[in-house]
């Protein structure tokens, strides 16, 4: 039975057609109904595509995806619910099918459908092309406002995400600070201006309150341009019927600033608040007010808060009051205001409203406003601090791109440095001396405290008063011999305290002198070292090797070694080189670093560093030296005897906890004096930067004052303590060596393990005597019985020669028995003069006075041979062996004495007839 009023075949092609429909149909139906739309569209001559386009998948209101139709999901068949489709979309959509597919039978009526006829293209009518004319006319009316509009949209957008950094261009003050942030020393800027760039340090609360109450309140609110307060000024202006106000912000005038302070013009009004928003972008809010305070006018040639606190008040930024910020929060209004002779009321009533304005704000209490308006402004602007003044130089030059420095200087030390460094300086000058710089290097971390680079300049300037002497390349004097003394020690070819010859040498054709011109004939190593003898370390050097000690210097950080070994020769050691003070200087404070870490292998070598960011070391390396070495070098330099000539160091307190070397340049052209404890070394030079010498310009009595009084400054350190690697070891009482055998008496000595390798002392012997003491025999010839054996200190026949004329103690070997076979003859004789001689020297025809010829002859004529006239070293001679001489009238005694030790002399009179 069917329900009345229903047709039968319309429900059964409703039940048909929700069958799903099999894949490939619905991709053919898409595919025929798109043929629809573009035949429809080139029909009608349409552009817009909107109305006839469907998307294939769309979305529920929950968000949910929605498929094609027939699309089955979870397991169940969903028939997706489209709009009617019109009847044109139909027909054309079955058309299509149709054709592309000649068997398909529609669902409903299993019939065959006919391919249509061709489709016939109608005119469109008047009404439907004035629709589209008026279509076309709106999207390009649109198109001709929209476009532009985004044009200057996008330039303005890329103007303002494309910003730059303001003041780039702009040339600052060098300036260098104290590792506690005070000021050192400023250069002015290029074009004339103190113009101190910022530090790292936020700017101080006070300032940035006083800033913001005076200039901008609604600073924090706005984006860089306030409405409110352009529109009050817009108002007040009218009312005026002048410019009384502008309105701008801080950010706009920090626009303003960035632009060289255009004219005030409408104009350039609109380009400061567009410039404005820009900086805003780019920048927070208390980057805006540093850039502010850096660039901002404060009266005259001062620009910038940093250079304002310094030239009206005297100290650092951070140090400024409540009445100091007020004034400077006013000024860069009026920059103008600031000056010492008129319109100081006008501003310190200025900067008075301003408290009030703090007051009533809640910034200040009442107690510190009475403080701070009572407070005067100041009478006169303070001089920018000179300290440091060659260093910052130095800097400058080393970074040119860099305009603040900060360092590890102690400002307190720095000062009175420069003071003590200064008042050497008067003394100095008087003298032919004119310039002088001294460094202080902290031993345990390498920072420099104290840096004087030269004295004040003199007025006028002179030459030289510019150079940074601690970077000057000076000859280096004695300074390097306790660095060949401390390897020799290393590798056990030396132990401290043993005697060396000091005697007339020839090296290849070098001849070293003692500054004294006299010899010792035995020294002890350490003495030598103190009084800086010459022939002692040009004879270590010999033994040691050019080479090696060139090598060791290079690893202990001396780069001024530009050139080979070779090259140097045995004048290295005695101021054949050249360096600065600060590389001696951080090399003597290595050698006592490497003393105070004592664990093997530690990286305590490494140069001084003034700026904090070098103090990652990366040139560190480990030591030449061992502990052990460097610890008795510095001892041997901290008990050694002075030379009389300056005595005045042992009235220092801590001259007992210091080890000093000084040094002396060839022509007397550099004086030197270093010296470390536990926690400073310390480095003074004197001289003439033009490399002029000066008469009594050593270094012991020039430089050492100047070093012991700033090692007074410093204070009490305590002495260095002896590390691991050392032990007593028993040795000779008068040469220094491992007590042998035949030594009269031994003395307990610290020394380095290497040591206890070397040969037992040779020096000592145990000689045969006659009973009286007088006569050397031997055992095989004289009765045993009768002889006396006697131990005693035997130096070669030079040495001994040398020796025995200050050591008065020294008992030389009695002469051999007549008995005694092998009786020697003299290796050495005088042809001319004749022992007693008189001798009558002339004038000559030109009015000089003439001389003799002094003649011998050696057994040996391949041996140099060294003269000397009254104790006094005159000269050397090779193979030809005379000497011309022209001494004054009286009694002479001439000496020689050859390369194997043996000796002659003769006593001589000059006779005078004049």
């Amino acid at each position: 039975m069917r329900a009345p009023g229903r047709n039968p075949q319309r429900h059964e092609h409703r039940r048909v057609r929700a069958r799903p429909v099999p894949v490939g149909v619905r991709r053919d139906q898409a595919r025929a109904a798109r043929v629809h739309r573009e035949h429809r569209e080139r029909t009608l001559g349409r552009a817009d595509r909107v109305h006839s386009r469907r998307p294939r998948r769309d979305r529920d209101r929950d968000g949910r995806a929605r498929g094609t139709r027939g699309e089955v999901r979870s397991g169940q068949q969903r028939v997706r619910a489209r709009r009617p489709r019109r009847v044109a979309d139909c027909a054309c959509v079955e058309t299509a099918e149709a054709q592309l597919h000649p068997g398909f039978v529609e669902p409903a009526t299993r019939r065959r459908i006919a391919p249509p006829a061709a489709p016939t293209r109608r005119a469109p009518g008047r009404a439907h092309v004035r629709a589209a004319g008026a279509r076309g006319d709106v999207t390009v009316a649109r198109q001709l406002v929209i476009g532009p509009l985004l044009f200057v949209t996008a330039i303005v957008v890329g103007w303002l995400a494309g910003f730059s950094a303001p003041f780039d261009d702009v040339a600052y003050s060098r300036v260098i600070y104290a590792a506690d942030g005070r000021l050192l020393g400023a250069r002015i800027a290029s074009d004339g201006q103190w113009r101190l760039p910022l530090g790292p340090q936020p700017l101080p609360d006070r300032f940035v309150v006083a800033l913001t109450t005076f200039e901008d309140v609604r600073f924090h609110a706005h984006p860089g341009v306030d409405p409110i307060a352009i529109a009050r000024a817009a108002l007040s202006n009218l009312r005026a019927r002048r410019v009384v106000s502008g309105g701008s912000t801080i950010t706009m005038q920090v626009a303003r600033l960035a632009r060289s302070n255009q004219p005030r013009t409408l104009i350039q009004k609109a380009t400061e608040a567009l410039l404005a928003l820009r900086i805003e972008l780019a920048y927070s809010k208390p980057d805006v007010v540093r850039l502010f305070a850096a660039h901002a006018p404060f009266g005259g040639n001062v620009v910038g808060i940093e250079a304002a606190a310094w030239r009206y008040f005297g100290r650092p930024l951070i140090r400024i009051t409540w009445a100091e910020a007020a004034l400077l929060a006013v000024l860069p209004n009026s920059p103008s205001l600031m000056h010492l002779t008129h319109e100081r009321d006008a501003l310190r009533a200025k900067r008075d409203r301003l408290l009030d304005r703090l007051y009533a704000a809640g910034r200040i209490d009442e107690h510190e406003l009475r403080l701070a308006q009572g407070e005067p402004i100041p009478t006169a602007p303070h001089p920018l601090p000179h300290d440091a003044l060659h260093l910052l130089g130095t800097l400058a030059a080393r970074h040119p791109d860099q305009w603040r420095f900060d360092t590890t200087i102690d400002r307190s030390f720095q000062q009175r440095a420069s003071q003590i460094v200064a008042a050497h300086g008067i003394r100095l000058r008087s003298i032919g001396v004119a310039h002088a710089a001294a460094i202080v290097v902290h031993v345990p971390t390498g920072a420099v405290r104290s840096y004087v680079g030269n004295l004040p300049p003199s007025n006028p300037p002179g030459a030289g008063d510019y150079v940074d002497i601690v970077q000057a390349r000076r000859s280096t004097g004695s300074l390097l011999k306790p660095f060949l003394y401390a390897a020799m020690i290393d590798s056990g070819e030396l132990i401290p305290g043993q005697i060396v010859p000091d005697v007339p040498t020839r090296i290849g054709g070098y001849i070293p002198e003692n500054h004294t011109g006299d010899f010792l004939g035995a020294v002890r190593v350490d003495v030598a070292l103190a009084r800086s003898l010459n022939v002692p370390a040009a004879r270590l050097l010999q033994q040691y090797g050019v080479d090696r000690f060139h090598g060791v210097l290079r690893e202990l950080g001396m780069r001024s070694l530009t050139r080979s070994a070779s090259h140097y020769g045995i004048p290295l050691i005695l101021g054949g080189s050249e360096s600065t003070l600060w590389e001696l200087t951080g090399m003597y404070a290595s050698m006592a670093r490497t003393v105070r870490e004592r664990a093997p292998g530690a990286l305590t070598v490494h140069p001084p560093y003034v700026i904090p960011s070098d103090a990652g070391q990366s040139d560190a390396a480990r030591s030449p030296l061992s502990p052990a070495a460097s610890y008795l070098t510095l001892e041997a330099l901290r008990e050694v005897e002075r030379p009389e000539e300056f005595q005045g160091w042992r009235h220092f307190r801590s001259a007992d906890e210091i080890s000093w070397k000084t040094g002396t340049s060839y022509g007397l052209r550099d004086a030197w004096a270093i010296g470390v404890n536990a926690e400073y070394a310390v480095g003074v030079w004197v001289g003439n930067a033009t490399g002029r010498g000066a008469p009594g310009l050593r270094g012991t009595a020039i430089a050492g004052p100047v070093m012991f009084e700033l090692f007074e400054m410093l204070g009490r350190a305590g002495s260095l303590y002896s590390p691991g690697g050392l032990t007593t070891v028993p040795v000779c009482r008068d040469s220094g060596l491992l007590a042998g055998p035949d030594c009269r008496a031994s003395v307990a000595r610290l020394l380095p393990v290497t040591a206890l390798d070397r040969t037992p002392c040779s020096y000592c012997r145990t000689i045969h005597l006659d009973e009286t003491g007088a006569m050397r025999v031997a055992a095989d010839f004289y009765p045993t019985d009768l002889i006396v054996q006697e131990k005693r200190l035997v130096l070669p026949e030079a040495m001994a020669w040398y020796y025995q004329r200050r050591a008065t103690d020294y008992q030389a070997l009695p002469p051999v028995h007549p008995r005694l076979s092998g009786d020697t003859v003299a290796s050495v004789a005088f042809e001319f003069p004749t022992d007693d001689a008189s001798v009558f020297i002339p004038i000559e025809m030109s009015g000089r006075r003439g001389s003799i010829v002094a003649v011998v002859r050696p057994a040996d004529p391949r041996a140099s041979i060294f003269w000397h006239l009254n104790g006094d070293f005159i000269g050397v001679t090779e193979r030809t062996h005379s000497l011309e001489l022209s001494p004054r009238a009286g009694v002479h005694e001439l000496t020689v004495v050859t390369s194997a030790g043996a000796t002659a002399r003769v006593r001589f009179r000059v006779l005078d007839r004049e």
